[in-house]
C-alpha cells in the first residue's frame, strides 16, 4: 500500500503538537505499510530528511511552484518594508501565492491520502481520504466548522485521539458514525530523552510544576497567576511554575508578566517559550508535578505526560480532562478553572497530599505507554488500508485496547464499544 502523507499545513521545526502528532503517526505507519509518501512544504524538505533518513520506505514530495514563492519570500526578507507591502497587496486581493494549490494534490496518485489535521482544507480529489479531527475548539467560527464538515462528509475514514471529542463528533454528525475511529495519542516522544544536562542553563527554581502549553488566553495562565496571588497572601509556599510554549502574540507574556509582578509573585513564574523534545523530557523528569489550567482541551498533556513520568497531576475539571484521566484510570486532583480562589484551595490540597496522586500516577504509567508508536501505526495501518479499499473494517474498530494486563477497563460510559 502506497501512503501519502499532506504535510504541507505542518511546521515540524516548531515542534508544536500538532507537528509532533503527525511525526508520531508517520514513524509508526512506516513500520506496516510498504511506502510512505510525504508531501511537504519546500523549506522543509532538510528536516524530513534528517528526521526520516533511517526509513528506507519513507520519501518526500514538494510543490515546485510553491517551493518558487518560498524562495521570492526568503530573498525579499532582506527588504522588510517591500515583503509588507508585496503581503499586504496579496491580502488585498485574497491570493496567497505561498498556499498549498490543489491542482498539485491532485496530481498525485497513492492508494490513499491521509490529513494529520482538519484544519488543513480537503484538497485531494481523486484518492481516498483519512483525517485526524483533534477537536472543536471554543473559538471556532462558520468557517472552521464547515471546513470540519466537509472532511466528515468527504473522508473514508475519520480518526479522533480522545474519549470527548469522539463523543461530540458522533453527536455532531450522527453520519458519519460508522467511519469514525478513535486512537489515543503516544507521549512517549515528550518523555522518553532528556537527561538533566538538557536543563543546563535555565535556572529552575528547586522545586517546580510543569505547564505546557502555548501563551494565548484560552490557556489560562491568569487565573493561575492570581491563584498564586491568593497563595502567597495565605502564606502558602507552593511550588514555582515553569511554562513552556509558543507566544503566538509578543504582548501575551508581557501581559502575564506585569500581572505576576502586581500579585507579588513574579519569582513563582517562569516563562521558557518552546522548546525541543528533549529539554521537555528532562522537565517531566525533574519537575514535583505536572499541571493544566486551561479553559478547554481536547486532551490533556500534563496528564498523559505527566503520569508517563510518574509524576502527580493537577489539571482543569473539564470533561476533557475527566474522560482523558478516565481511560487510564488515573486519579487527578482537580480545580474549578474560572475560579482562582478554588484553584488556590486545591493547590494547597495538592501540595500537601502529593503522595497518592504520584501513587496513582506510577500505578498508571505502564497502561500510559502501553501507547507507543508501533501501537498508533498498527491502528492507523488498519484504518489506512480499509480506508483505500485494500481490507474490511478492522474487528476492532472504533477503539484498540492495547493488548497488555496494565491497561485498566474504561467501561461502557467512554460510549466507544471494543
Amino acid at each position: 500500500m502506497k501512503v501519502l502523507v499532506n504535510c504541507r499545513g505542518l511546521y515540524p521545526q516548531k515542534s508544536g503538537g500538532l507537528e509532533n502528532f503527525a511525526l508520531a503517526v508517520i514513524s509508526g505507519v512506516a513500520g506496516h505499510v510498504e511506502e510512505v509518501v510525504l508531501d511537504v512544504r519546500r523549506p522543509d524538505v532538510p528536516f524530513y530528511e534528517g528526521c526520516f533518513r533511517s526509513y528506507s520506505n519513507v520519501s518526500l514530495v514538494s510543490d515546485p511552484k510553491q517551493g518558487f514563492w518560498f524562495f521570492v519570500d526568503d530573498w525579499i526578507r532582506r527588504f522588510p518594508a517591500l515583503r509588507k507591502v508585496i503581503r499586504n497587496v496579496g491580502k488585498s486581493l485574497r491570493t496567497n501565492p505561498l498556499k498549498a494549490k490543489e491542482e498539485w494534490a491532485n496530481t498525485q496518485r497513492a492508494d490513499v491520502v491521509y490529513y494529520p489535521s482538519h484544519r488543513d482544507e480537503p484538497q485531494h480529489k481523486s484518492i481516498p481520504t483519512v483525517v485526524t479531527v483533534h477537536a472543536i475548539l471554543p473559538e471556532y467560527g462558520a468557517k472552521e466548522m464547515d471546513q470540519i464538515r466537509r472532511h466528515m462528509e468527504s473522508a473514508r475514514a475519520i480518526v479522533t485521539s480522545w474519549p470527548h471529542p469522539f463523543r461530540e463528533l458522533t453527536d455532531r454528525y450522527p453520519f458519519a458514525k460508522d467511519r469514525l475511529f478513535m486512537v489515543p495519542f503516544t507521549a512517549e516522544q515528550n518523555v522518553a530523552r532528556g537527561g538533566a544536562v538538557h536543563l543546563t542553563g535555565l535556572n529552575l527554581p528547586d522545586s517546580f510544576y510543569l505547564y505546557p502549553a502555548v501563551i494565548i488566553p484560552r490557556k489560562n495562565h491568569q487565573n493561575l497567576i492570581k491563584a498564586y496571588g491568593l497563595l502567597k497572601r495565605r502564606g502558602v509556599d507552593a511550588p514555582a511554575v515553569v511554562c513552556t510554549g509558543g507566544n503566538v502574540h509578543e504582548d501575551h507574556t508581557s501581559a502575564l508578566l506585569r500581572l505576576a509582578k502586581a500579585e507579588g509573585v513574579t519569582d513563582r513564574f517562569l516563562f521558557l517559550g518552546q522548546v525541543s523534545s528533549e529539554r521537555m523530557s528532562a522537565l517531566y523528569h525533574a519537575c514535583a508535578g505536572a499541571l493544566c489550567c486551561s479553559f478547554w482541551e481536547a486532551a490533556i498533556a500534563a496528564i498523559q505526560e505527566g503520569v508517563s513520568a510518574g509524576k502527580p497531576v493537577i489539571c482543569s475539571d473539564i470533561e476533557p480532562a475527566r474522560a482523558h484521566a478516565k481511560l487510564f484510570d488515573i486519579d487527578v486532583c482537580f480545580f474549578n478553572p474560572a475560579d482562582p480562589r478554588n484553584m488556590a484551595d486545591q493547590l494547597e490540597h495538592f501540595g500537601r497530599n502529593l503522595r497518592p496522586y504520584r501513587e496513582s500516577s506510577v500505578r498508571a504509567a505502564d497502561a500510559v505507554r502501553c501507547v507507543d508508536t508501533a501501537y498508533m501505526g498498527r491502528c492507523y495501518a488498519d484504518i489506512l488500508r480499509y480506508a483505500a479499499g485494500l481490507a474490511e473494517k478492522p474487528s476492532w474498530a472504533p477503539f484498540l485496547f492495547p493488548m497488555n494486563a496494565s491497561w485498566p477497563n474504561p467501561g461502557t460510559d467512554l460510549h466507544i464499544d471494543p
